[in-house]
């Protein structure tokens, strides 16, 4: 991943050289953003501490544990001579421990080992898609502020023609010194507009580097979106609540939020009961030769106890149980809770992909009205059956027109994606 982020960062930032840069489409910068972000990493390093803890417990329930001692007291008082380095000085002693029998125990701390490793591995996943999710609307803010100020650069070239054009007409006497100057400040608005989303534009490009910690005025170069026919099908809305419902890992994580609590349950209800626990020990001394004892000499044992809680403690031990059960009954309420969120969220989603559709294909015919109507007023004013004021208002149509265009496009893009998020789709 580092080596992917190096190649890609050096690609955008030092273009040029015998090959040009490769574009920087959405599907590398969200890796780069993944490679970035300061949340997925975090979740990254706790999903690896939960993977070891859980095999460190598994090792545990499974496996003996295993030592090997070795001791010497070199110098002693009670030495004659003091400084005495020999063999039989050694304490050399191999042990083997089993615990057959913990009141399950072990048995829970497994479970609840297993638990957190899948809710971390959940929360990396969740980190994942939420760091796309703000990738892709940098990415779509990029290029709709990119080509807003390419219309409005358009724009300004075509207000500045029609002034050149009318200044000729006014020279020899074709129209009035009114329609110049109404000319002249509608080619200084398109000026003063091009220089607002020059800085919008900015603005967005220093966003973009920020998120994946590149120079903020760094110029990048990037793949352009595709609206296919398939983006513009409304989804089936009871489909997609289903799917949410199936699908999305925070419907998981708390079910095994629940779980856990469950388990909790069971966990301070043994500690309310008397503690039985049952281990087998193997020891093996005069290990290596080293050694008083004879050699070979070994101690088996199966060890039981039986304790009995008393006192204050047991007290505690009762308002951790009551806790416990509260903490079970409050997340079974929030799971249910989860859910009506989550179908809320898939309504609201839906709801905002179907307008973006419907507001892209009204834009679409809006855009070819508009620049039809302009250039049939354009003429017009040239023939002298159209006056000033109906030019300037077919101009703003039509650079209103193509900058709703634009914007609806991305957006549609972005709504799409908010739509499968919503749904639990992985998306990146």
């Amino acid at each position: 991943m580092k080596f992917l982020k190096i190649f890609l960062l050096a690609a955008v930032v030092f273009p040029g050289g015998e090959v040009s840069a490769e574009k920087l489409n959405m599907r590398k910068y969200i890796l780069l953003v993944h490679s970035s972000s300061v949340d997925v990493l975090k979740c990254r390093q706790e999903e690896e501490i939960a993977r070891l803890e859980y095999i460190s417990k598994k090792a545990d329930f499974y496996l003996p544990s295993l030592a090997y001692y070795l001791s010497n007291s070199p110098y002693s008082s009670a030495n004659n001579p003091k400084w005495l380095f020999k063999k039989t000085g050694f304490s050399s002693k191999f042990s083997l421990s089993y615990n057959l029998f913990n009141s399950f125990s072990d048995d829970l701390s497994l479970k609840k080992a297993r638990i957190s490793y899948r809710v971390a591995q959940i929360d990396l996943w969740l980190a994942k898609q939420n760091a796309t999710i703000k990738a892709i609307w940098r990415y779509t803010d990029f290029l709709r502020k990119k080509k807003l100020l390419e219309v409005y650069r358009a724009s300004e070239k075509s207000y500045y023609e029609q002034y050149l054009k009318i200044e000729k007409y006014y020279n020899n006497g074709l129209k009035s010194y009114s329609d110049l100057l109404k000319s002249e400040l509608s080619y200084k608005n398109a000026q003063l507009s091009t220089l607002s989303y020059i800085k919008d534009f900015t603005n967005s490009k220093m966003n973009f580097n920020s998120l994946i910690f590149t120079a903020p005025m760094e110029d990048v170069d990037l793949s352009d979106l595709k609206v296919s026919s398939g983006v513009l099908k409304t989804p089936v809305l009871e489909k997609g609540i289903e799917e949410g419902l199936r699908n999305r890992p925070e419907i998981e994580r708390k079910r095994l939020d629940v779980e856990w609590k469950k388990l909790e349950i069971k966990e301070k209800k043994i500690n309310l009961l008397p503690a039985v626990t049952l281990d087998m020990t193997y020891l093996r001394e005069y290990v290596f030769s080293l050694g008083e004892n004879e050699p070979g000499k070994s101690n088996y044992s199966l060890d039981f106890v039986l304790s009995f809680p008393f006192g204050s403690t047991t007290l505690g031990k009762r308002k951790d149980y009551s806790s416990s059960v509260f903490d079970f009954e409050s997340a079974k309420k929030e799971m249910e809770e989860l859910e009506i969120e989550i179908k809320k969220e898939i309504i609201s989603a839906w709801l905002d992909l179907s307008t973006e559709i419907k507001k892209y294909e009204v834009a679409k015919i809006k855009a070819k009205i508009s620049r039809d109507n302009l250039d049939i007023v354009k003429k017009k004013y040239a023939e002298g059956r159209a006056d000033i004021i109906e030019l300037a208002e077919a101009q703003n149509d039509d650079l209103s027109a193509k900058s709703e265009l634009a914007d609806v496009y991305y957006n549609l893009y972005v709504k799409r994606r908010e739509y499968y998020k919503a749904v639990g789709r992985k998306l990146w």
